[in-house]
């Protein structure tokens, strides 16, 4: 780690310090750090004259430390293929694509990261349409094994699965990972039947678009169970998650965390012009649909939305997991407060969530504190599907669209996006967003990647002389998943929780360090892990500022 120093401490508490000055301001800042970190990967887009719908859809980045050298290393997929920078330090990255094994022109939707195989380094998942793909990793060099390891989906010619958010995560709790892949909808491209969709324009004139998820049906969601020799075996059936059908299961992000804080993993989908679904775990991978019990399956009105993207984080401070869901254009973003249990209320309009949203359509999104002070903003990908919306009779529409930044005062979400700094004035068509604190400074960074145009790397600059802390959790058995983990940090007179969410954001994965923005404390009084299995372990006191490692014992 950058300016690291190891501490042994009592409890199995490993820390490092990391050097950071920052700005005497408050203030959420960041700069566009593409060019000088050494990143250079272009998404292509559609539409080719065949107006096939995965053209616009995929994008999405997931950040890893992929050899285990302790900086944190970052994948991008997209149309036209993936690539894999690799950490050098101090900013910099190089195109490690070539060496790793993972050049390939086969083009992809997202991305989920899991040590599968229990060998100690992160696995790769690559969905797609037409056959997704598992890098298997040794050490830093990938090796592609989805069929082998009965991952890839249908084979020819069967129809082709369309496949999006995915999430490596010990759904059975025997030890290793299991993996759940959110399905898009069922689509043939062979088909001479397929069907054709139009707009007006302004003049009353049909232009042709990209049909949407309303004239298909779902192609149903799969469930992997691991069976701990490298191979996997579909228990979909078994475990209860959706099945597909007029209306159903047309689901893009996904996320799995303890939700209902029972000690089981559940799933939380966003579904595209249907209802979200939630899936409670009720132990040894098996589940049950408490979507619309829920409260959060459906809009304000009862309607099913646009949903793209998804996050659960405690935006309101109450030690529940909230969520926050992006949608499409004339649907705001939408906050759902946790009341525990697994049910939530609809708290957009509270808490300013979907304030100037309804024009714009959501993706990548991310609840995180950008300035340090405690308290989660938000972050929010946008970007439309239709290369022509400008031209619809629709005001307001226009393809590409910039990145927003909402920061959280008192509770309430203001949109500081064009003091935010020049990001946020690059418009593109953006799809994946993922966070993690690169370059070790102690604030969260991001990397954004669009449909049709160059992947973004934002740095943060912001914050004050504010404190921060970040917590890796690391497991004592086989697999080392801290999936649903919570933990709690006081400091300051306050009290902060973090969850290990796997998955989130839009077909995206964050760094697995939890991030904490301690404000105006010099001293971490106390840190309280509730590991999953039920075990609860005490930490601290620990020195603020320091990149903190927390083993189970």
């Amino acid at each position: 780690m950058k300016g690291a120093q190891a501490l042994a401490l009592a409890g199995s508490l490993a820390l490092a310090a990391a050097a950071c000055e920052r700005p005497a301001e408050s203030a959420i800042v960041f700069a566009d750090a593409t060019a000088s970190a050494g990143i250079h990967f272009t998404t292509l887009s559609g539409p080719s004259t065949d107006w096939h719908p995965y053209e616009v859809i995929g994008g999405a980045a997931a950040w890893l430390d992929c050899d285990q050298d302790g900086r944190t290393d970052l994948f991008l997929v997209g149309r036209g293929g993936c690539a894999l920078y690799g950490n050098l330090g101090s900013g910099r990255f190089e195109d490690r694509t070539a060496a790793s094994g993972l050049a390939t022109g086969q083009w992809g939707m997202g991305a989920a990261v899991g040590d599968y195989d229990g060998d100690g380094d992160p696995d790769l998942f690559a969905t797609r349409f037409g056959g997704d793909l598992l890098f298997q990793n040794d050490g830093g060099r990938f090796s592609e094994v989805g069929r082998a390891a009965g991952v890839a989906g249908p084979a020819p010619p069967a129809r082709p699965r369309w496949s999006a958010g995915a999430v490596f995560a010990d759904f059975d709790e025997d030890g290793d990972l299991d993996l759940f892949v959110a399905t898009y909808f069922e689509y043939d491209p062979k088909e001479a039947a397929r069907p054709r969709c139009s707009a007006l324009d302004f003049e009353g004139r049909r232009l042709e678009i990209y049909c949407g998820p309303a004239a298909y049906d779902g192609a149903g969601d799969v469930f992997y169970r691991n069976r701990g020799d490298g191979t996997f075996t579909d228990d979909t059936k078994r475990s209860g998650v959706g099945g597909g059908g007029a209306g159903r299961s047309k689901g893009l992000g996904v996320l799995a965390a303890d939700l209902d804080g029972d000690g089981s993993l559940d799933l939380y989908v966003a579904g595209d012009a249907v209802r979200n679904d939630l899936y409670l775990g009720r132990g040894a991978g098996a589940f049950r649909d408490f979507s619309l019990e829920s409260g959060a399956a459906l809009g304000d009105r009862g309607q099913a939305e646009g949903a793209m993207g998804v996050d659960a984080a405690d935006q309101d401070g109450d030690g529940i997991l909230d969520l926050f869901v992006t949608n499409y254009t004339d649907e705001p973003n939408r906050l759902y407060r946790g009341l525990g249990g697994g049910r939530f209320e609809d708290a957009t309009a509270k808490s300013g969530a979907g304030i100037g949203t309804r024009h714009l359509v959501g993706w990548g999104c991310g609840l995180l504190d950008l300035d340090l002070d405690g308290d989660l903003d938000l972050l929010v990908a946008n970007g439309h599907i239709h290369v022509n919306a400008e031209r619809w009779a629709w005001p307001k529409q226009s393809f590409e669209q910039t990145l927003a930044c909402f920061r959280n005062s008192q509770g309430r979400f203001e949109d500081v996006s064009a003091r935010a700094g020049p990001p946020f004035a690059a418009r593109w068509s953006w799809r994946g967003l993922a966070f993690a604190d690169y370059d070790d400074d102690g604030d969260l960074d991001a990397a954004a990647v669009p449909s049709g145009g160059p992947a973004m790397l934002l740095e943060n600059r912001g914050g004050s002389g504010r404190s921060w802390a970040t917590v890796r959790l690391q497991r004592s058995r086989r697999g080392g998943d801290a999936t649903g983990a919570r933990v709690e940090v006081r400091s300051g007179g306050r009290k902060h929780v973090r969850w290990a969410v796997a998955g989130g954001s839009y077909l995206s994965v964050n760094d697995p360090r939890l991030h904490f923005g301690l404000g105006e404390a010099e001293r971490i009084d106390s840190i309280e892990v509730l590991w999953p299995g039920g075990r609860v372990q005490s930490f601290g006191p620990a020195g603020v500022r320091r990149h903190l490692v927390l083993r189970e014992e």
